[in-house]
């Protein structure tokens, strides 16, 4: 497959080869930048304020560093049937690997007749009206199987504009109203809610059959983006050591960003970034603990399963752009999955790599790669190999409930806490104790009870709906019935049960 992808790349740079272009990373011909090499060793990837804390990660005796991954290893449950995997020396999370970065595509078809793309353009523009009107309930629909939130507004997407813009279970698809031609006649985004649950290419079936209810003869497609990622229990420093010097081969010929946090002074991400591909090495606990509270009980519940978070975890992602992806041959999904083993392989070897040490010119081939790049390189062999990624990784994950909340949710309480206090102290005039306080914060809550049950209600339906989320792990608002009994008023409800 390597061989194949090579041949894809080949056959692109004669196809689109012009005299007059600027040389970029789809060019594999040797491009002699000495600049570029003079920067890397000025920049040195070194840290600039280590007494603040920078480099505290490499300070870390490396006896506790070993224990804490050992620890995780043993102590986290297994994600499926399998529990563990040994492959090629090192232990594996089945669940710490896939495309939940993201991944787009453009889907070409056509309505089965004029009437079905009529219905459909009909309950959009309803919908669509209804959101911009705030009526949440309206705002639904229901295609295939699944109920889908529409937007108020339309969105740019690539080169076109769709009008509706729905979403449903973290799927956002971009509908075009007038599809003719090469217009594709939707867009499609899987993201992470939907991807750190479902495998993509049982997702992309899922989708197929939902708009094949609805009139719609999905023929082809063309992915745009594609983000592919792994998990390490490691410190991001062990990347920042290793880069350090003159050990680096890339063909990138865009930026590489170094962010810190100000607080800590710690590097937190590394991108090298161009028009058609990026690499992405970031502290992953410091994202998710900086993630909306949606986020954190999800990758929680369906990455960590609830145990507890490592003392380091770093995610590497390779994203590719629509060019990079046809450079080697991928166009379909079908052709993702075949090439999706040998992809990162050879982009971790052609496009970006660590060496064990200095490079001199002419050696980069020679030289071996650097142990963190190997062991991520064999994180990504086994994570997207064909026969483990064939399997529905949320079939045998364990339904347990959150055991805390997200840090942004604590906040909330913190201030819904501080807001209460405010009111309390106005409207009494003196507390005798806690029960005092709580009484009359009751009384308060009383007076706005209405209020609150439907806001609740209101963003329970969006959480189920949009980002697939429920406190205890079942969606309750599968179909507009529901949907519709839950926005009635609670003594509204009562009298229907009564019938």
């Amino acid at each position: 497959m390597q061989n194949c992808l090579r041949a894809y790349a080949e056959r692109y740079d004669d196809e689109n080869n012009s005299p007059f272009v600027e040389p970029d990373e789809n060019v594999l011909k040797a491009v002699s930048l000495p600049t570029v090499e003079e920067c890397q060793r000025v920049m040195n990837f070194d840290t600039r304020n280590d007494e603040n804390g920078a480099n505290a990660g490499k300070r870390r005796d490396e006896s506790a560093g070993r224990g804490a991954k050992n620890g995780l290893m043993v102590s986290a449950p297994p994600a499926t049937n399998r529990g563990l995997v040994k492959y090629d020396g090192e232990e594996y999370l089945p669940n710490w690997g896939g495309y939940d970065g993201g991944v787009e595509a453009s889907i070409f078809g056509d309505w089965k007749d004029e009437n079905a793309f009529n219905l459909f353009a009909l309950q959009a523009n309803r919908c669509k009206q209804a959101a911009d009107d705030g009526d949440l309930e309206a705002s639904m629909m229901e295609v295939g199987k699944f109920v889908w939130k529409v937007s108020e507004k339309g969105a740019n997407c690539g080169f076109f504009k769709y009008k509706w813009v729905l979403e449903s279970h973290g799927v956002k698809l971009y509908a075009h109203s007038n599809p003719k031609n090469s217009i594709p006649a939707f867009r499609v985004r899987f993201g992470a809610e939907c991807l750190m649950r479902t495998n993509l290419f049982e997702a992309v079936e899922t989708l197929k059959n939902a708009l094949r209810e609805i009139g719609f003869i999905w023929e082809t497609e063309k992915v745009s983006r594609v983000d592919m990622q792994v998990l390490l229990p490691v410190d991001i420093y062990e990347f920042v050591d290793a880069m350090k010097g003159s050990r680096v081969v890339t063909k990138c010929r865009g930026k590489c960003e170094m962010v810190s946090n100000c607080s800590t002074m710690r590097i937190e991400t590394i991108t090298l970034r161009s028009q058609n591909a990026e690499l992405c090495i970031y502290d992953k606990r410091a994202q998710v603990y900086q993630s909306d509270q949606l986020y954190f009980l999800t990758f929680h519940e369906y990455v960590m399963r609830d145990s507890k978070m490592p003392e380091h975890l770093t995610r590497v992602e390779f994203r590719f752009r629509r060019e990079m992806l046809a450079r080697y041959g991928i166009d379909t999904f079908q052709q993702l999955r075949e090439s999706q083993e040998a992809l990162p392989q050879v982009f971790g070897r052609d496009w970006f790599r660590i060496l064990e040490r200095d490079k001199v010119r002419g050696s980069e081939n020679v030289i071996k790669d650097a142990p963190i790049w190997r062991r991520t390189m064999k994180a990504f062999k086994y994570y997207f190999s064909r026969d483990f990624t064939n399997q529905k990784r949320s079939d045998d994950l364990r339904k347990h409930k959150p055991t805390k909340l997200p840090p942004k949710a604590e906040r909330l309480v913190k201030q819904a806490v501080g807001c209460l206090a405010s009111v309390v102290a106005v409207v009494k005039s003196g507390v005798l104790g806690v029960s005092d306080v709580l009484e009359e914060c009751g009384n308060v809550l009383k007076k706005e009870g209405d209020a609150l049950y439907m806001k609740v209600v209101r963003k329970q339906i969006v959480n189920d709906i949009v980002h697939a989320y429920a406190p205890n792990g079942a969606g309750k608002f599968d179909c507009r019935d529901e949907i519709e009994m839950a926005l009635l008023h609670p003594w509204v409800q009562d009298y229907y049960k009564l019938w």
